[in-house]
């Protein structure tokens, strides 16, 4: 089952209004929203928010992930050289914020 169709299948659940039920579809929901983070996000889909630190794919001839930035709408190595042909992104997760969730 992809990404999703997990997101179709708790909506559905949602609706059987049952307390139990419904905590379930509570704790469902956030770990979507977790599972979403973990994802590519194609580039076509949506850019992330300048100043953002990123793991992305370089699809150029070398076939390359890179740790990188976007800035000034522009996709940086952390070594600071610009890369052309990104195709997909995820944000980076810091361990302190996966500790809040």
């Amino acid at each position: 089952m992809e990404l999703k169709d997990y997101k179709k299948h708790i909506e559905g659940l949602a609706k059987m209004n049952n307390p139990p039920v419904s905590q379930c579809i509570a704790l469902l929901r956030q770990l979507y929203v977790k599972l979403e983070e973990l994802e590519w996000i194609p580039v076509s889909e949506r850019l992330p928010e300048e100043g953002t630190y990123l793991v992305l794919y370089d699809d150029g001839e070398q076939k390359l992930i890179y740790e990188a930035c976007f800035n000034n709408e522009k996709w940086y190595s952390i070594t600071g050289h610009g890369i052309s042909f990104t195709t997909h992104w995820k944000p980076i997760i810091l361990p302190k914020q996966a500790l809040k969730a």
